[in-house]
């Protein structure tokens, strides 16, 4: 499992579907919301 990705200085472009989903490294996953 990929933990963390850093990006140094601005994108070359904008998207609005993430990186490692793009390169098929990772879906996206529903949010998981925790209440105390």
């Amino acid at each position: 499992t990929l933990i963390g990705y850093f990006c140094l200085g601005y994108p070359s472009e904008e998207d609005c579907v993430p990186t490692l989903e793009r390169e098929g490294w990772e879906q996206r996953r529903p949010a998981v919301i925790l209440r105390r």
